[in-house]
Formats: structure tokens, sequence, C-alpha cells
């Protein structure tokens, strides 16, 4: 071997290795993802010794009961985020030692799957985040209408920091700074017991008389979209199925729609009418297709049901408690749902504009100069998303 060659190949090697390290900068070196499977490394305990070294009594007896330990296992994470209700919040909910011993270990799965994340969700990655962030529990179901065993229910826990508080679906469940951080996970006392939701929004709606007029205007203009053959409804995302997503809906009362002129069943008849027979369907100048809706739906799709075209099945959508809208109305107001595609349907924005008034949030249409609304009531959680109760309609 010619050794001037063997040392010029040596030399253009050790010249690249050089230049490999001088281009590797501090801001190059990425940390590690949170949640690959190495031990947190100033933690030198496991959730599970955590747990038995905290005063949980009635949590740490229902889990010694039931088959959650086996069920983590079966589920293969390296790390857990557990939300466990104090003593004090067990016993709020009705819960005793002897109730506890006597509830078949399934019941209690059901209940601690809903408090159980898989994931490390540390407390700095909430004191960072503005608003909530969807956690998907352990906790799945196949019982509910319009799901089953393939496709089954699944719920989240929606989780943030509000001023000084840990927050949980849009309600304060503890004094922030109690998180205790695990080689295997974090867990969070909680002073409220995790009730998982058991009513879908239409059943909710139809249970309370204040949303009877929004009841009947959906069913009105659903049956003109049947009556002529279209695939445009909202009622099936209301319902709640497997095939539709999570998302918040501001629920006018009876007072909104008479506030709005609609006085009767029959006004809303006339106004769905409006738009009788509906017009084809048509694609715009940008080569989106538009599927045109009854009056009523283009007066109510701002109250939730626009987001309809957002589909991200089985996952939340665009789910705001009253804390998200708070912390983050300015960011959430007309913020993209969805991007556009060609041939398809158009960009999406949300229709709503966010602000507040001494810690109220309040709400209109995106554009409008009207009064905004004012949450008569708030954080209704439901199997399909949250609900917000307002009494007005959201005028363009």
């Amino acid at each position: 071997m010619n050794p001037f060659i063997d040392t010029s190949r040596k030399q253009w090697l050790l010249l690249l290795a050089l230049l490999a390290i001088l281009s590797c900068r501090k801001e190059d070196i990425q940390p590690e993802p949170i949640g690959e499977p190495v031990p947190y490394k100033d933690a030198d305990k496991t959730w599970q010794q955590l747990l038995e070294q905290s005063s949980c009594t009635y949590f740490r007896k229902a889990w010694e009961r039931s088959a959650m330990n086996k069920r983590l296992a079966d589920k293969g994470s390296a790390f857990y985020t557990l939300f466990i209700p104090t003593d004090k919040a067990f016993q709020d909910a009705g819960w005793t030692m002897d109730r506890i011993n006597a509830t078949a270990p399934e019941k209690l799965d059901t209940l601690l799957a809903y408090c159980t994340v898989a994931g490390r969700y540390l407390p700095g990655g909430f004191n960072d985040l503005v608003g909530n962030q969807p956690l998907r529990t352990l906790a799945e179901r196949a019982d509910l209408p319009n799901f089953s065993t393939w496709s089954p229910y699944i719920n989240f826990l929606f989780v943030g920091k509000h001023a000084d508080s840990l927050y949980i679906n849009g309600s304060g469940a503890a004094k922030w700074g109690t998180g205790m951080e695990g080689k295997n996970g974090v867990i969070y006392p909680v002073d409220k017991f995790l009730q998982r939701p058991e009513k879908a929004m239409w059943q909710y709606l139809l249970e309370d008389p204040r949303f009877e007029y929004f009841t009947q205007a959906m069913l009105i203009s659903d049956s003109l979209y049947q009556e002529d053959y279209r695939y445009v409804s909202s009622l099936g995302m209301i319902r709640s199925g497997a095939q539709f997503t999570q998302f918040t809906l501001y629920a006018p009362t009876n007072d909104a729609f008479r506030k709005y002129g609609l006085r009767s069943i029959d006004d809303i008849r006339n106004y769905c009418m409006r738009t009788w027979p509906l017009p084809y369907p048509y694609e715009d100048e940008n080569r989106y297709y538009h599927e045109p809706v009854t009056a009523m739906d283009s007066l109510l799709g701002p109250h939730g049901i626009e987001v309809r075209r957002f589909v991200p099945s089985g996952k939340a959508g665009p789910v705001y408690f009253s804390n998200d809208l708070l912390d983050n109305g300015a960011v959430l107001s007309g913020i993209l749902l969805m991007a556009g595609q060609t041939w398809s349907t158009p960009p999406m924005r949300l229709s709503l504009s966010f602000s507040q008034q001494n810690g109220r949030p309040l709400v209109k249409h995106l554009g409008s100069t009207a009064t905004p609304a004012g949450l008569i009531e708030k954080d209704i959680r439901v199997t399909n998303g949250v609900i917000h109760v307002v009494d007005e309609l959201f005028k363009p």
C-alpha cells in the first residue's frame, strides 16, 4: 500500500471528525424526551413507595383490593401519573373503609383507572402550560351508546395549573406544589373525588327544561337535512359516538332564543325554513367544498356545533374549560382548528372571541360588536366534552 495515500486518508478522516465536533453546539444537544424508559435521576423512590408513605389510606386500600397492578403491567408503560383522592375526598363522596372492602375489585378498577395516566407528567410541565392538557386515562368503556369493545369510549382528564392550584376538568383539585416525583412516575394528591362523566351532551340537554328551544331547534334543523338526503347533521356529534371528537358546547337557554326574537317553537321552525329548500353544495374560487346549512345551524354554529367538520375520532378536540378561557382566551380567539384541503373542506377557525371581566370568562361571535356573554353555568363535564351555559345567542 502506498504510505502517502494511506496517510492522506487518515488526515481526511481526522479533519472530518474535528469539523463534526466543532459544529456540535450546545443548543444542538437535545434533552431526553419525557416518557423515555430511564429512571428520573433526582428521585430515589418509586411512586408505589410514595403512595405507601402518604396519608391516602383509602386510595391505598382500594388499590390493594383492585387488579390495577396487573393492568399497569399489561399496559407496559415505563411511567405512570396518578391523581390520588385524599381520604377526605373519599369520605366526602360517601366512601368508607367498609364500603371499599365490600366493593368488587372490578368496580374499584373502574374508579382507579380514571385516576391513572400512562406517562410521567411532571409539575414543571403543568407550570409552563397555559390552560389544560388532555390526559388519556386507563379508563375505557364499551357500555356507552354508540361505543363498543372494538371502539371503546376513552376517558380523558383535562389537567393544568390555574392561579395557585392544580385544576382538573375545570375546577381546583389541590393547592399547587403537592405533586411528588418518583423514579417511575408522579403522584398528585387531590382534594376531590374524580367522577367520570356518565351522560352525553344530548341526554343532559333533554333532561333540563332550560334547553327545550335549543333541542327543538336542532331536531327541526336536522329533519330538513334528512328530508333532502343531506349528510350535514350536528345531532350525531352531540349524541356522541366513537366517530366523533369531544368538544365544547356553549348551550343557549330558552331565554337566549327569546332575546333574539324566537319566542316559540313555531318561531324556531319558521327561522329554520328561511333557507329551505337548501342550496346545492358548491366549490369556491379556492376549490374548497362547501355544504350549505340551515339558517338555524348558521346561527347556532358558533355555539359549538360548527366543529362537526373537525373529527379526530376517539380524541379530545377543542375542549375548553373556564380556566382555559381565562388563561388562554386571546390565543383561543379565532384559533385555526383544521387546515383546508383542496377539493375538500376549507380551513376552519373557531368563530368565537374570548375576554374576561373580574375573573369571569366572556364570549361572543368573532368580529361581532355585540356585548359578550358571560357563562351563567360552566364546566359541566359530559362524555363528549364540556358544556357552558349562556343566556345569549352569539350574534354575527
